[in-house]
């Protein structure tokens, strides 16, 4: 399967680092990373280990092929001047899957494409940017996807499959908007902790199950 993943910071990176292994994947992403990744490759550290030649470029006006997945993992506020510059490719048979964090991002995109050409995903799988062409996977996590529609398509089914072929544990829901709002709640819980504490996700964990066993 062609692959274009427009936003290939931390998430973006990693998931194109994974499907690389058995699909055609080009990452969209900034300058430094982008010059990294062509002269040395990308690197996953951390709870993956996995080196990867890539296809990397910066700007999407590159691209002279319509992918067969367009993945979108740019920051909510940048998501519709992706779908913008990425509609030049959306060919026919084209389907755009959002993993992004945000409850609007399904909205912004309809107004630029039709809806039966976008599916959503959520993930619990984290990772940092540490340098140009280097992530950390910092937790291993899942992948949930559905249609817009509920419906468990032969088009949904498929992608899980190749998610999970590479490595990234995916299901299918009937209600990804519900999993969508699932995830902006934990977030909007876990957030403001690590920004009042300044720590990561997983200093919190760690400190919780101190707490729960009686050693904090």
């Amino acid at each position: 399967m062609n692959i274009v993943i427009v936003g290939a910071g931390a998430i973006g990176s990693l998931f194109g680092a994974f499907l690389s292994k058995e699909n055609d994947v080009l990452l969209i992403g900034r300058k430094p990373h982008v010059s990294e990744i062509k002269k040395s490759g990308l690197f996953i550290s951390g709870k993956t280990k996995l080196k990867v030649k890539i296809n990397a470029e910066e700007s999407i006006d590159t691209v002279t092929f319509s992918p067969d997945l367009l993945i979108l993992t740019v920051k909510s506020y940048d998501t519709e001047s992706a779908i913008k510059q990425a509609k030049k490719i959306i060919g026919k048979d084209t389907v755009v899957l959002s993993i992004q964090n945000g409850v609007d991002n399904i909205d912004k995109l309809k107004r630029h494409i039709d809806s039966d050409r976008i599916i959503a995903g959520v993930t619990t799988h984290g990772a940092l940017f540490s340098k140009p062409g280097v992530i950390i996977h910092t937790g291993k996590g899942s992948m949930v996807l559905g249609e817009l529609n509920g419906m468990e398509s032969k088009r949904i089914e498929n992608i899980s499959k190749i998610f999970n072929s590479a490595g990234i544990e995916s299901t299918i829901s009937k209600n990804i908007g519900k999993e969508i709002w699932i995830k902006t709640i934990i977030n909007s819980s876990i957030n403001p902790l690590t920004t009042f504490f300044q720590c990561k996700n997983g200093y919190l964990l760690k400190n919780l199950l101190r707490q729960t066993s009686g050693c904090w």
